[in-house]
């Protein structure tokens, strides 16, 4: 064989070898990336929502019931609106449409029903706190029979509260009957008794205490 022909021959196979080489080199090597911008941007955090507590001062009164937020529940006035006074001043007037746990519904049908000079409804409905420090608002309403079951439930905390907020424009609440929005018959309504902690029927002429509600 030529001898230039064979030296031909043997640089292009070691031509060809060193390519192979570099081509097997370059894919084992670990793939380029684009470098990643560090994220400078400070963590946002939402605003943490304030929770309430039975027993709290707050929204113009004493938060007596919670829900599992924390967040929403209701609210007892400082005072009571008054110490003598019937439900309405139509005895035989049935309002038809007030229920057991809702007694904001309840204070706007009966106030809805117009042609009653006094109600203890009215008395709420028509109640703006004075500012004990935690605002003063004009949402109060008549309390239905099961949200003043809810009260007596937290009667410990209620009454703790209230006797010792350093204020003695306000005052606990008293061990008798209190009027709800919650009627039976177009003569009778629910009173809720804080001297034996049950709830009773009597006429709504007669004449009890009123404690307003409000929720938040």
């Amino acid at each position: 064989m030529n001898y230039k022909k064979v030296k031909l021959i043997a640089v292009f196979y070691l031509a060809f070898a060193l390519f192979a080489i570099q081509a097997k080199s370059k894919n084992n090597s670990p793939t380029s990336q684009t470098p990643q911008t560090p994220n400078t941007q400070t963590p946002t955090h939402s605003p943490e929502v304030p929770t309430h507590h039975i027993g709290d001062l707050y929204g113009g009164g004493i938060v007596f019931w919670v829900d599992p937020s924390g967040q929403h529940g209701l609210i007892v006035s400082m005072i009571d609106l008054s110490v003598i006074k019937p439900w309405s001043d139509k005895i035989s007037d049935l309002v038809g449409s007030t229920n057991d746990w809702d007694g904001a519904s309840n204070t706007n049908a009966i106030y809805g029903q117009g042609e009653k000079i006094s109600s203890a409804a009215k008395l709420c409905k028509e109640y703006t706190n004075l500012d004990y420090g935690t605002g003063v608002f004009s949402d109060w309403y008549l309390p239905s029979i099961g949200e003043l079951n809810h009260v007596w439930n937290s009667f410990y905390e209620v009454q703790k509260a209230l006797s010792s907020d350093g204020n003695s424009n306000t005052t606990p609440i008293e061990r008798t009957a209190y009027w709800s929005s919650t009627e039976t018959s177009a003569s009778n309504a629910m009173f809720f008794g804080f001297n034996s902690g049950s709830a009773n029927s009597g006429s709504k002429f007669g004449s009890n205490y009123i404690r307003a509600v409000r929720a938040f």
